[in-house]
């Protein structure tokens, strides 16, 4: 169950970004959806492979399986508030009014989106070792995430990914201590501490999570102000202390080789600036500039 919870959270935060990108304002699947059909291929494919059926019968069974339920969600999930639905609901699909996007293409992106999660969780079912599996996942979650919370931020659209991303560090570190901490079958459990540990490590990490999302951005921001203003005396020393000498001492060493190369003996009329800086003085007026016109890379 917490590899179903982390890996679905995931892909819709995907499904949600390529919704975004296409001018639907949201994900074409809800995560409910996402999740329906994650699990039920998923603990379809372990059941069928319980019986001795033929290949060829349970890529049907599976196929047809997925075509009907994926069917069902998506109009469920898809049909505009107001529309009644029924069993025939996508041929009226070309009336529907959406406040953003295409229906068609809504719809059309539903399906693909449930196909993948259907055939995710069908392959998730056929692993043979589920906590090595769950840890990729986890690696690839936080990536994603990392992304898609970002553009969560700054979009209008509510996504739902911040209680979301509570949900995916929840299950994902609640299952991968139960498979590291949890004792071999077999052994006593009487004065076992393995199962405190875990739902402390849980909670603690969902606590700050939770903390943090509820403080808002004007909270966070004022935490990082002393951490900004200390990155931005590292950036000043670095520069005084590395990027000037280098500067002078690459202008030491061009005015040292054009002294012993010489000048040419046929040129043209150099322009005449109204001053010539080194290198150095570049930077240091360069400096200059960026403090009096306010925040840069420079200051």
């Amino acid at each position: 169950m917490a590899f179903v919870l982390s890996e679905t959270v995931w892909l819709y935060a995907v499904y949600a970004s390529i919704g975004i990108l296409v001018g639907l304002g949201r994900s074409p699947v809800s995560w409910a959806v996402c999740l329906a059909m994650y699990s039920a291929s998923l603990y379809l494919s372990r059941g069928i492979g319980l019986f001795k059926v033929n290949s060829f019968v349970e890529y049907l069974i599976q196929m047809v399986g997925g075509v009907v339920l994926a069917y069902f969600l998506v109009g469920i999930s898809n049909v505009p508030d107001g529309t009644d639905f029924s069993k025939t609901w996508i041929v009226g699909i070309k009336e529907w009014n959406f406040d953003q996007g295409e229906p068609v293409l809504c719809v059309i992106l539903a399906f693909v989106m449930s196909a993948i999660s259907w055939m995710r969780g069908g392959f998730s079912g056929a692993a043979d070792s589920p906590m090595e599996t769950l840890m990729f996942s986890f690696r690839i979650g936080i990536m994603v995430l990392a992304l898609t919370v970002t553009v969560d931020m700054f979009h209008p659209a509510e996504l739902h990914l911040k209680m979301l991303m509570l949900l995916f560090f929840a299950s994902s570190l609640g299952g991968m201590a139960i498979g590291r901490i949890m004792p071999a079958r077999g052994t006593s459990m009487s004065g076992s501490k393995w199962a405190q540990v875990i739902a402390a490590v849980v909670v603690a990490v969902v606590s700050l999570g939770a903390l943090f999302s509820a403080l808002g951005h004007s909270f966070l921001f004022y935490i990082s102000r002393p951490i900004i203003t200390v990155l931005s005396w590292v950036g000043t020393v670095i520069i005084y202390v590395i990027i000037f000498p280098i500067a002078y001492l690459a202008e030491f060493i061009i005015k040292g080789l054009r002294w012993l190369i010489g000048e040419p003996t046929v040129r043209e009329e150099p322009q005449i600036l109204p001053s010539e800086m080194g290198l150095g003085d570049s930077l240091q007026q360069l400096m200059k500039e960026a403090e009096d016109k306010g925040p840069s890379i420079f200051a």
